[in-house]
């Protein structure tokens, strides 16, 4: 009797389930993988003059966007994965459509986009347009616009202008993304055949000197967390070394397009 061919899924539960294997016996300082790393590097300078290109085709600078005194949350992803980058996109719309809809007393502890640290979204992928970053930046703000319906006209307007000044999503030549996700120490490499970038997911909170305070790693943004963390970067503290949680994606040979990247989790002492 002829035997029955493996299921796709199969091949990528077992890949998933030895890469996992393989990371928790990983000692320290040892590379995560050839394909996507992370090492933290509280205290860098990211390089603030590399040369962006916004949503609206605009030449920008990470020194551009600290020019109002507000810090950063700089997120690295790609903006047509549809793995951790689309988890780590919605989970930060999630958090923020609380943080600018709140009308009430908690609304003092609420940090929001262009009020209270800008944040810059910036491609991994090098062959992504501004045009694939104003379709991003025009998904989020349409569903960030519903929790505003509950606001006044008044503050309506204000959240709403600075959610649009204060959320910039980029493209940039592959020599500066890759200075800046080294100043981050995210590895992540582009695979051309596949057009995929295997990366992990890394958001940096950056003070108005361009200095790394904090990080959020795995694709969930936490509101206490985050509020804590752009409270930091805000007057230049950095946070103390933590645990690390590593989400990221890469691909699979010979997988189905259904299964084509592994999503794999560990945290690092």
């Amino acid at each position: 009797m002829e035997k029955k061919k493996s299921s796709p899924i199969w091949v990528v539960v077992a890949a998933m389930a030895i890469f996992a294997l393989s990371l928790t016996m990983l000692k320290p300082g040892k590379r995560i993988n050839a394909k996507m790393d992370f090492r933290e590097k509280l205290g860098n300078q990211l390089p603030m003059d590399i040369a962006l290109t916004d949503e609206k085709g605009q030449a920008a600078t990470l020194a551009s966007y600290t020019s109002s005194g507000r810090p950063l949350v700089v997120l690295p992803i790609f903006y047509k994965c549809g793995a951790v980058c689309r988890a780590e996109l919605n989970s930060l719309t999630k958090l923020l459509s609380v943080e600018i809809g709140v009308s009430n007393k908690k609304a003092i502890d609420s940090v929001q986009p262009g009020r209270d640290f800008d944040l810059v979204v910036v491609s991994l992928h090098p062959k992504e347009t501004f045009a694939d970053a104003a379709e991003k930046k025009a998904e989020m703000i349409k569903n960030l616009s519903v929790p505003m319906e509950k606001l006044t006209p008044e503050q309506f307007s204000v959240a709403r202008g600075n959610l649009e000044s204060g959320t910039h999503f980029t493209v940039a030549s592959p020599e500066d993304v890759k200075k800046l996700a080294d100043a981050m120490g995210v590895t992540y490499t582009y695979d051309e055949k596949a057009n995929w970038v295997n990366h992990p997911g890394v958001a940096a909170f950056v003070n108005k000197g361009g200095q790394i305070t904090g990080y959020n790693t795995g694709d969930v943004f936490y509101t206490k967390p985050f509020r804590t963390a752009v409270a930091n970067a805000n007057v230049g503290q950095v946070e103390p070394p933590g645990d690390i949680k590593l989400l990221g994606c890469i691909q699979v040979t010979g997988a189905s397009p259904a299964f084509r990247y592994v999503v794999t989790m560990v945290n690092i002492f």
